[in-house]
């Protein structure tokens, strides 16, 4: 492991729905903050454009830039303009099989390289009634030594996706039509007692074990909550999933503000530590937050909760 410090960096711009240059610049401003190998977690659907290519291209800039990795938000794009990326930018991940238009984002590191895609596997809200289609599954790559997952907005709020998709056998892909591939059950026991079988421990993968960091990428709408309701849910979101799972918990969303569409944001962005003294949800109060995760105080919290029984 390079460095048992993870920096990181969440933002929290405040951003419009219409005028997608201008959320470019403000990202781009707020960008000159940020340490050297940080993982830096973008908002959903900042990017306002289907152009998946330009979109890479300004991550690889600001990546190389920053000399960071970048978790890029998301887009609406489409099938075939997914399938026009080289292979080489797609990664692992085979060519598009759904319909129509798919929420996606890419991980790019400071060298170009794209290490992870990801995708929206629950349209959520306006998503719903435009017919957003259920695409990648949230994905995974690897940082200064970490294990680091990523998930769109709905999908942190199903812990089934957080068993099932940050395993060895789940797959990169999953069609609008295809079940989640099923993890392997394994039987957990201790001196005592026969616990019972699950697919959830700090279980083995391809790349080690379960993320010690879990980023979400948001915009949340507050909807039928007013914002500090709205705030309030996922700051409980982040906290109980960060001690269920024991991982860091890093949001990013767009700032609270009123749209010309009416659909207001809320401003949810924050960060949870399990392995902090207190575990609590520390929110971001500006447009930008600088957290740091210690994976060794991590590992020695997931190795304490496992001796009192836990990991179903």
């Amino acid at each position: 492991m390079r460095g048992e410090l993870l920096p990181i960096t969440i933002l929290q711009p405040e951003l419009s729905r219409e005028h997608h240059a201008e959320n470019c610049a403000t990202i781009a401003r707020l960008l000159t903050d940020v340490r050297d190998e940080s993982v830096i977690v973008l908002p959903e659907l900042w990017w306002r454009s289907d152009d998946v290519v330009t979109y890479l291209r300004w991550l690889q800039v600001n990546a190389a830039r920053t000399q960071s990795v970048i978790v890029g938000g998301s887009l609406h794009t489409t099938a075939e303009s997914w399938n026009a990326l080289p292979e080489n930018l797609r990664g692992k991940n085979p060519p598009a099989t759904w319909s129509g238009v798919a929420n996606l984002g890419a991980v790019v590191a400071p060298d170009g390289t794209v290490r992870a895609w990801y995708g929206k596997q629950h349209p959520y809200g306006v998503e719903v009634e435009r017919g957003v289609q259920p695409a990648l599954c949230p994905g995974t790559f690897e940082w200064r030594g970490a294990r680091v997952g990523v998930m769109i907005c709905a999908d942190a709020w199903d812990a089934k996706l957080w068993r099932d998709c940050f395993c060895a056998d789940v797959p990169t892909y999953r069609g609008a039509d295809e079940p989640i591939v099923k993890t392997k059950s394994v039987t957990l026991r201790n001196k005592h007692r026969h616990v019972g079988t699950s697919d959830h421990r700090h279980r083995t993968s391809a790349s080690g074990q379960f993320p010690e960091l879990i980023c979400i990428t948001t915009q949340s709408v507050a909807g039928e909550h007013a914002r500090a309701e709205s705030r309030a849910l996922w700051n409980a979101l982040a906290t109980a999933r960060a001690y269920e799972f024991g991982c860091g918990v890093a949001i990013a969303d767009w700032a609270a503000a009123e749209h010309p569409d009416g659909n207001p944001t809320a401003g949810a962005a924050g960060f949870v530590d399990p392995a902090s003294p207190s575990a609590a949800f520390v929110a971001c109060n500006d447009h930008i937050q600088h957290a740091t995760l210690d994976i060794s105080a991590v590992t020695a919290h997931r190795t304490r909760r496992v001796a009192r029984g836990f990991y179903w």
